[in-house]
């Protein structure tokens, strides 16, 4: 299996249309390969060579870290990120945008034992996994940000957080949609749309939005 180096690796990205810090590279690169050798064993993502996983996995990580630079976070924000799964948003996204504590929690086993050797192998500062379901984590625990990305419907994700976040607490969504500002409203526990932007991936058009309670 091809590996990449980190020559292609930022060219991939820059063919992306993402721009990529250039010390994040080596981190970025070790999460690539080694997602690859993973994949070929336990069917973390659908990407089969490490062009596609850098150009349509990882390239949206880093636009997630640019859109969480411009939101009204907490200056240490505690971060959830729920069904990490193959660490994707939070293994990259902790290689460019660093802020506060991330937790990702996992409920299966194997995909957390993946992320617990890829936080052996990559140093990210304040960045843990928890091999747990998210009811039995969240419990007595609020947070700032609740990242979520094919994790559950918007719905279920803000009715399942909206008691754990702080009070200026946002929860980002990775998706291909915006929920219209009446349908955050008409939820048991309302939320109003805090930014949404918009961009094109591979497979057409994907939209990073923030919520919080109303």
């Amino acid at each position: 299996m091809e590996e990449a180096d980190g020559r292609g690796l930022a060219r991939a990205l820059t063919e992306a249309g993402v721009a990529c810090p250039s010390e994040a590279v080596p981190s970025l690169l070790e999460y690539v390969n080694m997602l690859m050798r993973w994949n070929a064993r336990m069917n973390l993502v659908g990407a089969r060579t490490w062009q596609e996983a850098a150009q349509d996995l990882v390239a949206d990580c880093l636009r997630l870290g640019d859109f969480l630079k411009t939101l009204p976070l907490a200056e240490n924000p505690v971060c959830w990120d729920p069904g990490a799964g193959a660490g994707l948003p939070g293994i990259p996204l902790r290689c460019v945008w660093k802020k506060g504590t991330y937790h990702m929690i996992e409920v299966r086993s194997k995909r957390a034992l993946f992320l617990s050797q890829i936080l052996g192998t990559i140093d990210l500062e304040r960045t843990q996994v928890h091999n747990m379901d998210i009811n039995r984590f969240m419990q007595e625990k609020k947070a700032d940000l609740v990242v979520s990305r094919a994790f559950l419907p918007w719905e279920k994700v803000l009715g399942l957080v909206a008691d754990h976040l702080t009070d200026q607490g946002l929860v980002v969504f990775m998706s291909r949609m915006v929920p219209e500002g009446a349908e955050l409203a008409a939820l048991k526990q309302p939320f109003a749309l805090v930014a949404d932007t918009k961009y094109q991936g591979p497979s057409g058009t994907r939209t990073l939005w923030a919520a919080k309670r109303a």
